[in-house]
């Protein structure tokens, strides 16, 4: 759960620290503001040498507030917010799905966890400041006269009334925003994947026109949000002013009645202005955190949804995988049924078939990443005992390798760097070290983020050693080796096909050496139109 407590006890030493140093900076500063007083009774007196005096005190304290106010409310927040922020993401990401929105990744991420930062827990503590200050305000304009406090409190109430008036339509424009943050990311997404074929066929003003569109429901939003947001501070500022006229001239009849000393004048001046000040920082703050509090309730939902299940490494000895009456269907109504197949721990197996016989589904199958129609898919122990495939026990090479934009190693290890001297073992097993020798910074060299300087291949190759790497009991590989060079890929099928695991490898146009590398060949038949 998002809240401001869970953020302040992930370390209880710092948010303590934090909260005193709001406390002192605020009775600093009204203390400088009250020292007028004294100053200006000196003066009337011709006192200057205690004038002076306080003079340097009140330059002390102001300094040493406002080095308070740095440390604690921006420097060691900002580390308490930027950690916390982390760890929110963290979670986040254990509620996302295989088959999440990635619009709606960056922007709850990105866009979502800004405005928690900014419109929440950076306005709580500032609000938390002002509050301090507002609270040492009034005592000392208490130990003037009661009166004033009476009045400024009462208008205090009123000021403090007037956010309410717009929380509704503050959450609803800030609610919009969010999703309309959302749908033009989305969009752009959408249409970039389909630039180059809209300029091969000059319809490029197709793309600007679409996204016009979407930007402009995304501005319209921003700007109502903004439009209301403005219009309610101006409320409060105008609220704010008539405030401060209504005690200035409180303050100048009780001075002419001889009520207060005439060094007040210059205290409650400040004091006065600056306690409406505060009022209105609260006042806007509260209005900020109506939209801000309607993301930390988006987001929660989303986290009391619990973490996604994570499959975990079984203990058991295969002895077999059963594919059993297994059938898909699929949208359009289109169902292909697959041969019943048993397959034995260690056996090599080639996957063959025309294109669109279900060999790439039938892997998403086993990967869990497609539902079944129809049948069951079993794993068989040594002891007899049935188990469900779980995806964590299933090493996958795809036709299309996806890499993170960190070194080449560490896609291989998965961060996990005890592993290193064996990933660069099984570098030379894949034929990979060549490649990697062309980097200036070896295996540590960074991916970028599209992989755009990695060849297919080479990508090919790193999914590959990752995957001979962790030692999964059963092994799948869609084409890995479609992007390599002949005599390469054969070296490399010696290496899978002779390694202590279950391989399935999808194959086309393999050289009859390179079949004689497998214990068997299934072939998936053409898909029967009439089979519904």
């Amino acid at each position: 759960m998002i809240s401001i407590n869970n953020m302040l006890r992930q370390n209880l030493v710092r948010s303590a620290t934090i909260l005193l140093s709001c406390i002192l900076s605020a009775l600093l500063t009204v203390f400088v503001r009250y020292n007028l007083t004294w100053q200006a009774n000196l003066l009337q007196k011709n006192d200057f040498k205690g004038f002076f005096f306080l003079s340097i005190i009140s330059l002390l304290a102001y300094i040493l507030g406002t080095f308070l106010n740095y440390f604690g409310t921006y420097y060691l927040l900002s580390k308490n917010i930027q950690q916390y922020s982390h760890s929110i993401r963290a979670e986040l990401l254990k509620r996302y799905s295989s088959d999440l929105v990635v619009s709606k990744a960056k922007n709850d991420m990105v866009n979502n966890i800004e405005i928690i930062e900014n419109r929440y827990f950076i306005l709580l503590v500032a609000l938390f400041d002002n509050f301090c200050l507002l609270i040492f305000s009034i005592l000392a304009i208490l130990s003037l006269h009661w009166i004033i406090v009476i009045t400024t409190l009462a208008l205090a109430i009123i000021l403090l009334k007037l956010p309410d008036i717009f929380k509704r339509v503050l959450e609803e424009t800030s609610f919009s925003t969010s999703n309309q943050t959302k749908n033009y990311i989305e969009s752009i997404a959408n249409w970039v994947n389909g630039l180059d074929i809209l300029r091969r066929f000059n319809k490029y003003d197709v793309y600007t026109r679409k996204l016009s569109i979407a930007s402009k429901l995304y501005t319209d939003a921003c700007i109502k949000n903004i439009r209301v947001g403005k219009s309610a501070s101006l409320v409060v500022i105008v609220g704010n002013v008539v405030a401060q006229l209504m005690i200035l001239a409180l303050t100048g009849i009780l001075i002419i009645n001889s009520a207060v000393p005439f060094g007040a004048i210059f205290s409650i001046g400040t004091l006065i202005g600056y306690t409406f000040s505060y009022v209105v920082i609260l006042a806007n703050g509260l209005i900020q955190m109506k939209s801000g509090g309607a993301v930390v309730k988006q987001l929660n939902s989303q986290l009391n949804q619990g973490p996604v299940k994570v499959n975990e490494v079984s203990d058991y000895q295969v002895e077999k995988y059963i594919i059993k009456d297994v059938s898909i269907k699929f949208d359009n109504g289109t169902k292909i049924l697959y041969p019943n197949i048993d397959i034995d721990y260690g056996e090599k197996i080639l996957l063959t078939g025309q294109s669109g016989t279900g060999k790439s589904s039938l892997f998403k199958v086993l990967l869990g990443q497609l539902q079944t129609a129809t049948g069951e898919i079993e794993v068989i122990d040594k002891n007899g005992k049935t188990y469900p495939l779980e995806s964590a026990n299933i090493g996958y090479v795809p036709q299309d390798p996806i890499l993170l934009p960190a070194s080449i190693i560490d896609n291989i290890t998965m961060f996990s760097s005890n592993l290193r001297a064996q990933a660069l073992e099984i570098i030379e097993q894949v034929k990979l070290k060549k490649d990697i020798n062309k980097f200036r910074d070896g295996v540590d060299s960074l991916i970028n983020a599209a992989g755009s300087n990695l060849s297919g291949g080479q990508k090919q190759k790193i999914i590959l050693a990752r995957t001979l790497l962790y030692k999964k009991p059963l092994i799948l590989i869609d084409e890995g080796t479609s992007a390599i060079d002949a005599r390469s890929s054969e070296e490399i099928l010696r290496v899978v096909t002779n390694i202590d695991a279950t391989v399935i490898v999808i194959g086309h146009n393999l050289s009859s050496s390179m079949k004689k590398l497998f214990d068997k060949e299934i072939t998936l038949q053409p898909i029967d139109p009439d089979l519904k």
